[in-house]
């Protein structure tokens, strides 16, 4: 077997990621070949760009610096093109390996799948919150923990297609690459699981996270947040109906409320950015600030 374990980053330190499956990756007898490469997204982090370059002196390891940004969904396209593997890990540099058979499981998962097109080992968060400054991001991602156990992923393989931690085929991928609409943060998995169940690949959910630990701040989670909407809103013909912001916007129309829901939101928005700003951000209210806000790219 051939493995390309593939990262793209913009201004993160991955060395000790990459150390880490390194040297898992060199004591496995039944991988054949590996390689690990990493590639800058245009970072403007001089001193974090230089701490990734120590992962050249890793054997079977690269840090590859693009000068451009081009959006991550772009980045991991460029990073396919790069791979030689038959397989292709491709996980977010803000993961922490958690278990020492973290290779060996998604190997191993390969034999026990051997349909499988891809195999997602999915993800788990810190038991405490980092920082009450990461509030907003941190309490999404738990309230989100319901919809990503192995039981609910492989009963709805699709919807919950995620690139934060997953092993695919080079020749799916490089047939359904991530789609030029997404130049910027946001939805790109949901376009590429839409595009996977399309074509029919199966995908397996196996219990092989990696730990989430780069929680953004929570004003810089809630202007990506708005970069994600803005480009769904972009790509609304073809991905919006996938997704659960479409579906409430379906009902909203069909009950005639969407225009109270906006005045409202236009209203309040000062008082629920105060609150998902805050220690305690509530998640009811990030719904509806998400929905007012898509709903005001659409006037």
């Amino acid at each position: 077997m051939t493995l390309s374990i593939l990262i793209p980053t913009y201004d993160y330190i991955c060395y000790t990621l990459v150390h880490d499956l390194q040297k898992q990756c060199e004591i496995l007898d039944n991988l054949d070949k590996y390689e690990i490469i990493v590639m800058e997204d245009g970072g403007k982090d001089q001193v974090k760009s230089i701490a990734n370059l120590k992962i050249n002196d890793l054997p079977n390891c690269r840090y590859i610096r693009k000068k451009e940004n081009v959006g991550r969904a772009y980045n991991i396209n460029n990073l396919v093109k790069e791979a030689t593997g038959d397989w292709c890990i491709i996980m977010d540099c803000d993961a922490r390996v958690v278990s020492d058979n973290f290779i060996k499981n998604y190997i191993s998962a390969t034999k026990q799948h051997p349909d499988a097109d891809v195999i997602i080992g999915g993800l788990t968060n810190p038991t405490t919150q980092p920082s009450p400054k990461v509030s907003l991001r941190y309490t999404y991602e738990k309230n989100a923990e319901p919809y990503r156990t192995t039981q609910y992923c492989n009963a709805h393989p699709y919807s919950r297609f995620c690139t934060f931690n997953v092993m695919i085929k080079r020749s799916v991928i490089l047939n359904t690459p991530f789609h030029p609409t997404f130049t910027k943060y946001g939805f790109e998995d949901i376009f590429m699981g839409v595009e996977l169940g399309r074509k029919k690949k199966k995908i397996v959910y196996i219990n092989n996270p990696l730990l989430h630990i780069g929680f953004d701040n929570n004003d810089i989670f809630l202007k990506k947040t708005e970069t994600a909407l803005t480009m769904l809103h972009k790509a609304e013909a073809m991905l919006l109906p996938h997704t659960r912001i479409g579906k409430v916007l379906n009902k909203c129309k069909k009950w005639h409320i969407e225009k109270p829901i906006y005045l409202c939101y236009r209203i309040t928005k000062p008082l629920l950015r105060r609150n998902l700003l805050s220690d305690f951000p509530n998640m009811r209210l990030f719904a509806l600030y998400k929905l007012g806000y898509y709903i005001g790219l659409t006037k």
